[in-house]
């Protein structure tokens, strides 16, 4: 009767009487009785990698938001621990621990994506694609890589590198796309070494700017595929003497609080993260509910926060 339950019949003086006293108690239905009765958890799982990197904060607060709105709890999980758990996320599947889970995470690997599926448990993949397992819910990290380009362009740069991402990620590979495509448009050259491979952390950002900067042509501007990797790369350039922005300037993908505490403070394109959190969210509560839901694009235009780490060429 409290839960609106078709099947049960009650007089409706009766019914009155009971709502009018759960009132006055403040009464709450029993999630866990709930997820008994219907076989649920109310929980999501979210597999990130790296909880400590800023970036990810808008995606996990977006969606907690989103699934508290909704009326889940968010379980967050450590990628590289889901994948070493082994079995553990076998478990969590089939004791069903939660009732899907969000996958932000380049490093899942396609086997347990695969066996995810065998299982029938519904997940959605975060600004991920696999060809043939999904959905997905994405932002458009090919435009939001031409806006940095374009923006350095219009800067007078004609001698832009790119510190890029891991050739086995796919949102590497589409800022790499978004590169080339920024590049050619302008007619510009991609001199050999211009595009220098990194992982996404400050450490590779760091080893893969000194590359560049033993080019006997350096680059006059860099883009950087990754926040922690830009950060590394200006670590790098202060450590050779390189000044930033009048020998170098640099812009870094994805925005956070931190890009304005950098010395100098980091241009940056900032993605609508929190929006495809949500919409992830949205998506997988829909699966759970036995929908067909196909792939997401968010289609708000990446934006650029224009900041002291860029201006015109030497």
């Amino acid at each position: 009767m409290l839960n609106d339950d078709p099947t049960v019949s009650t007089r409706p003086e009766t019914r009155e009487r009971v709502l009018t006293a759960a009132r006055e108690l403040n009464y709450r239905p029993n999630a866990f009785g709930r997820g008994l009765k219907l076989q649920t958890t109310s929980t999501l799982g979210m597999v990130i990698p790296n909880l400590a990197y800023p970036v990810n904060a808008d995606i996990i607060r977006g969606a907690e938001q989103a699934a508290m709105s909704a009326g889940y709890v968010m379980l967050l999980v450590d990628a590289d621990e889901f994948v070493r758990a082994g079995e553990a996320y076998k478990r969590l599947l089939l004791e069903q621990r939660v009732d899907g889970l969000l996958i932000a995470s380049g490093g899942t690997q396609e086997p347990v994506l695969e066996d995810l599926a065998r299982h029938g448990l519904p997940f959605v993949l975060v600004n991920r694609r696999v060809s043939g397992i999904g959905p997905c819910v994405t932002v458009d990290d090919n435009r939001g890589m031409q806006l940095a380009v374009d923006y350095l362009i219009g800067l007078g740069h004609t001698r832009i590198a790119l510190i890029g991402g891991p050739a086995d990620a796919d949102t590497a590979r589409r800022r790499l796309a978004g590169y080339r495509t920024a590049m050619k448009r302008a007619g510009l050259p991609i001199p050999r070494g211009y595009v220098v491979e990194s992982a996404y952390e400050e450490a590779r950002g760091y080893d893969a700017m000194e590359k560049l900067l033993a080019l006997s042509s350096a680059p006059t501007a860099v883009a950087v595929w990754s926040l922690a990797a830009a950060a590394g790369a200006l670590a790098a350039a202060h450590a050779h003497g390189v000044d930033i922005p009048g020998r170098l300037s640099m812009v870094g993908f994805h925005d956070a609080p931190i890009a304005a505490y950098l010395a100098p403070a980091l241009t940056t394109v900032a993605m609508p993260l929190r929006e495809m959190a949500e919409r992830s969210v949205d998506t997988l509560i829909r699966l759970i509910a036995g929908e067909r839901i196909g792939s997401t694009v968010i289609k708000t235009a990446p934006r650029l926060v224009e900041r002291a780490s860029s201006g015109p060429p030497p």
